[in-house]
């Protein structure tokens, strides 16, 4: 557990204060519930004057000081005056957060409450400790009371009490560094150095790259177990023959005359072990995270890919029912870009396009009833489109064309079903 000088965070009911108050002849800064509010109105830190941003750190660091009220409040269970051991309690200068006892699993036991003067100005009670608390900090074991209080931004603060313990210290504050003996070993606490981190926006950063000086990009993120899915034993037993294929590849991929080109046969393990095997062959590498065996249907670049055939992406298809009708040619462009995507779903998709394709031409965007009406129909389309079937190499195709005066259509079909639809007008 690492020490860290911090303040608490301002608890929900506070009192108003003096702004300065003389206190043991030094003056201790105060934030009264007014300059709170006028502070986080402003953005303004709690801790300085100037403006708050994620990751700020005051450049005038300060230390602030807990004080325990004289006039603690009386606890009486039953008409019971305090016990002498829980008056011995109330001079723990030890805090630690509830939430950090919690998490540690350790006893928590109630006591009498200790009215507690933070920071601000403001009370705040504790009510609870934990006896013989056993901690580590920088590789070395402790064990102290301490009290339980809402605390922020450190899961520990170690006070004078403590620090009495300890005998002899040696302070160094420009290093940050405090020295003592626990058990005739001499020991050196450090403190945090790293004050001078900032975030820097992309343009800083960039410059800073220009230089070819050294960086580093990091991202934080959520990891959330995923649950192990059940595979078949005789999938597994085939994947188990392929790991070498999952392997983190050590260096660059060989040449290849055709990337990413893999042919892909019928029945799901002998496709699978053709897979793999060609994988294997061309030293090309997969993350098993990303793969999916054994699956009743796949998405892919959106579509939906089953054993009936191929559909579109339900998602997509919502999206382009819910498109509010184009006010700029740049909307419309927009809402074509994505239809056009389908269009070897749709029947006569060109000849239903033409009248919103006659609007993207220079200077000729203007809502019209025709254009609307080609709008609706576009969408009407759209959410029926039909599971095209996937094509079967060895059996026949079957291609019906159609022609007119305003365009050419055709349907590529085998046993009956369709396989692509093709649609175009003809510009005169």
């Amino acid at each position: 557990m690492k020490p860290v000088l911090s303040f608490p965070t301002t608890p929900q009911t506070s009192q108003a204060s003096s702004s300065k108050t003389e206190e043991s002849g030094g003056v201790v800064k105060r934030i009264t519930p007014k300059d709170f509010d006028d502070r986080r109105a402003k953005g303004l830190c709690f801790g300085c004057d100037e403006k708050y941003f994620r990751g700020h750190i005051c450049k005038k660091k300060q230390l602030f000081m807990i004080d325990i009220e004289d006039d603690e409040e009386e606890f009486v269970e039953d008409k019971q005056e305090m016990a002498p051991d829980d008056v011995k309690r109330s001079s723990i200068s030890q805090y630690m957060p509830h939430q950090v006892a919690k998490r540690a699993g350790v006893q928590i036991q109630p006591t009498n409450p200790l009215t507690i003067i933070v920071a601000d100005g403001t009370k705040i009670s504790s009510k609870a400790l934990v006896k013989n608390l056993q901690w580590t900090m920088q590789g070395t074991d402790f064990t102290s009371e301490v009290r339980l209080l809402p605390l922020g931004g450190c899961d520990m603060v170690l006070g004078v009490q403590w620090l009495s313990t300890l005998g002899p210290v040696l302070w160094d504050f420009k290093n940050l560094q405090i020295q003592f003996s626990v058990f005739g070993k001499k020991l050196t606490l450090t403190g945090d150095l790293a004050t001078d981190v900032r975030l820097v926006d992309a343009k800083k950063m960039q410059h800073l790259l220009n230089k070819q000086s050294p960086g580093m990009l990091a991202q934080l993120c959520s990891i959330q177990a995923v649950p192990s899915k059940v595979v078949h034993p005789d999938l597994l037993q085939l994947l188990h023959t392929f790991d070498d294929v999952f392997m983190e590849p050590k260096g660059l991929p060989p040449f290849r005359s055709h990337d990413h080109q893999i042919p892909l046969k019928p029945e799901h393990l002998h496709h699978v072990s053709l897979t793999l095997a060609k994988l294997r062959e061309h030293q090309l590498f997969a993350k098993m995270s990303k793969c999916a065996f054994g699956q009743q249907q796949v998405e892919y670049v959106g579509h939906v890919i089953t054993c009936q055939g191929v559909a579109a992406d339900p998602a997509k298809i919502d999206s382009m029912l819910s498109w509010p009708r184009p006010p700029s040619i740049k909307v419309l462009r927009g809402f074509l870009g994505l239809t056009g995507y389908y269009r070897r779903f749709i029947k006569d998709n060109g000849k239903i396009c033409q009248p919103l394709n006659m609007l993207l031409r220079k200077d000729a965007f203007g809502w019209s009833e025709v254009a609307d009406l080609a709008f609706i129909n576009l969408q009407t389309a759209m959410s029926t489109t039909p599971v095209l079937t996937l094509p079967n190499y060895t059996k026949p195709f079957v291609l019906e064309c159609d022609a007119s005066g305003t365009g050419v259509g055709a349907v590529l079909m085998q046993e009956g079903r369709p396989i692509a639809y093709y649609s175009k007008t003809v510009s005169h």
